[in-house]
């Protein structure tokens, strides 16, 4: 059980001088020389991308560009800093935005990332479900990533751990009833809040690694087909930083906090391979930005143990109404049929004819759609046990203990 304490509010402030010893930084990086490979996607990052971006990145001009961005972060939703104190009695700090909505039936909604992302990749779909009013949005920093503390040093932190500090601190809000939505470790961390009484639904957009890989194709559509040919190839050549972040953390942190043209390359790869369509240069550069000043890279793969040595173990079938969006060029789907047997019971589904793994970026107002269609499903059909509550004061905290049972 985690206990919450006042939270306080937040703005974004980097001091001038880390954005100058960047600058240095970047003056003083060299880069690789040209191989065989090295012009080549299938093979990583290419060279001509990354001086490009590098030769972006150190103009004088950048700095201006990220301040500005900076400004437009905080302009947006409140920020916030929430202490929660976790069973184990250490207390760790969540960073968050809230938007609240001024309607009384709004639904609590929980905002998940997964990595490299970060709560920045919802600012556009907060707007488009800000318009409805009909959710009350929180959208935190994970432990460990960008605004958030990182898990404690001296035991071991996982996706349970990182499960009851989201559910605390949306009992600390007083918001019952919520919906959560994540993609990638978002994904997973909601699977797990399924588990909490407060907790009414579930919407996901990244299936199980361990269930779809490998995956049967058998009465799959053409489109579907497609999505599992997608996986596949992502299994066969697209993990291996996972598994890096899996069993080298120490040695991959040593080599990206060294260097901000390496934590470029490794965040920048996954940003465009995992995008339908091209990301901007200067949005991958605001986002390697932030994760170079925050030195955060190091903190945000924890979960990756976890998912590598147990696989989908602890997560499933999930006792509450779910729903499922497909994205064609997520890196990991499932075809419709074979969603029951993942989740143990029929889902709420919609596929699409566009967009990627950072849905919320790509295609905001097509995600914020389905969110809106989800929620209302969730209230035709009378919410979950406890109802679709969305403001209630004393409520609950701490709903899952760190072993990923109920409290």
């Amino acid at each position: 059980m985690a206990s919450p304490t006042t939270p306080t509010p937040f703005r974004i402030a980097i001091p001038a001088s880390q954005l100058a010893d960047l600058q240095t930084l970047l003056r003083l990086s060299p880069l690789p020389p040209d191989t065989p490979t090295s012009h080549d996607r299938t093979h990583g990052i290419t060279n001509a991308w990354m001086r490009s971006a590098v030769t972006l990145w150190s103009s004088p001009t950048f700095t201006s560009t990220f301040t500005a961005h900076i400004t437009t972060l905080n302009a947006g939703p409140p920020q916030f800093l929430a202490p929660l104190t976790d069973a184990h009695g250490h207390t760790h700090t969540l960073h968050y935005i809230y938007s609240r909505s001024p309607s009384p039936a709004a639904t609590p909604l929980l905002l998940l990332h997964g990595w490299p992302g970060s709560y920045t990749e919802f600012t556009t779909l907060i707007r488009e479900l800000a318009q409805t009013q009909r959710f009350h949005i929180v959208a935190p920093s994970l432990p460990g990533y960008l605004f958030s503390s990182a898990p404690p040093p001296h035991r071991q932190f996982g996706l349970a751990d990182a499960a009851a500090l989201l559910d605390a601190l949306m009992a600390a809000l007083g918001l019952r009833g919520y919906i959560a939505h994540g993609g990638d470790i978002g994904s997973y961390l909601a699977r797990r809040l399924a588990a909490a009484p407060a907790c009414a639904g579930i919407h996901l957009t990244m299936a199980s690694v361990a269930f779809a890989v490998p995956a049967r194709a058998d009465g799959a559509t053409p489109q579907e087909r497609a999505m599992l040919a997608r996986t596949a190839a992502w299994a066969a050549s697209g993990t291996a930083y996972a598994a890096v972040h899996a069993t080298r953390p120490n040695t991959i942190a040593h080599a990206l906090a060294a260097s901000p043209v390496a934590l470029l390359a490794w965040v920048a790869e996954k940003q465009r391979d995992w995008s339908e369509q091209e990301p901007e240069v200067l949005q991958v550069l605001c986002a390697a930005t932030l994760w170079w000043v925050t030195r955060t890279f190091a903190s945000s793969i924890w979960a990756y143990r976890e998912i590598f040595a147990t696989g989908a173990a602890g997560e499933g079938p999930w006792e509450k109404p779910w729903g499922y969006s497909a994205f064609p060029k997520e890196i990991v789907n499932l075809p419709r049929r074979r969603m029951k047997e993942w989740g143990g019971s029929e889902p709420w589904y919609r596929v699409h004819d566009a967009g990627g793994h950072f849905a919320a970026r790509e295609c905001p107002s097509v995600l914020a759609a389905d969110l809106v269609d989800f929620g209302e499903s969730l209230h035709a059909g009378g919410g979950e046990k406890g109802g679709m509550r969305g403001d209630v004061e004393g409520a609950e905290m701490g709903s899952i203990s760190p072993d990923g049972n109920d409290a």
